[in-house]
């Protein structure tokens, strides 16, 4: 994994991703993989004062 800077020579941190996704991989044991996305995004969302929330495939397929 490369480490990149932004403009300030400051680094991104790339691990927030991956941590976000290995806790994810803790959720709601025993559940399919469907069943814990829904449940995953309905609790986020309800952190989230009811409002919508969304997913980037594209985040997720950048780790």
């Amino acid at each position: 994994m490369q480490v990149s800077l932004n403009s300030a020579r400051l680094p991104h941190n790339p691990m927030v991703n991956a941590g976000a996704i290995s806790t994810g991989a803790l959720i709601a044991p025993g559940l399919d993989n469907a069943a814990k996305f829904r449940y995953f995004m309905q609790r986020v969302q309800s952190f989230a004062g009811g409002q919508r929330v969304q997913f980037s495939h594209a985040t997720y397929l950048c780790m």
